[in-house]
């Protein structure tokens, strides 16, 4: 009996992960973002400056990423949609379901992306100091 228990407890990250992979593939549109650790990035050294700096980044970085759509597809690629810029990746969930690994097809450079929650709606990835300094949180939903 602890034979079958510790067989099926071993196999349960892999479902895990399935069921994750079927919950992704489907087009997905930013429409969240939320900097966690703003307070972190120094930009410069003088602290009026750097409060004024820092917003003015972030309100950018956030107009850029809003209404990103991500497509992932069932064959392990994923469109990328950002600003009329379309960018395709491979991708596959790693660490038991836990990141998703992108892979650039044009330059085989790897990215991991956490993912922090997925619902059939909702998709809520942090991304750890991909494109800035910045850890971020994309606040997804599934697009209709």
């Amino acid at each position: 009996m602890a034979k079958k228990i510790s067989f099926v407890l071993l196999l349960m990250p892999f479902f895990w992960a399935c069921s994750k992979e079927k919950l992704l593939q489907k087009e997905w549109v930013v429409t969240g973002v939320e900097f966690i650790n703003k307070a972190d990035v120094p930009l410069t050294t003088d602290s009026l400056e750097h409060v004024n700096l820092q917003n003015v980044t972030h309100e950018v970085l956030k107009n850029v990423l809003l209404n990103t759509v991500y497509l992932f597809n069932n064959d392990n690629t994923c469109q990328i949609t950002a600003k009329n810029t379309k960018t395709v990746f491979k991708y596959k969930l790693v660490k038991g379901g836990k990141y998703i690994a992108f892979s650039n097809l044009q330059d085989n450079a790897t990215n991991e992306v956490e993912v922090a929650s997925i619902t059939a709606d909702t998709l809520v990835l942090i991304t750890h100091n991909d494109q800035s300094s910045l850890t971020t949180k994309l606040i997804l939903t599934s697009k209709p």
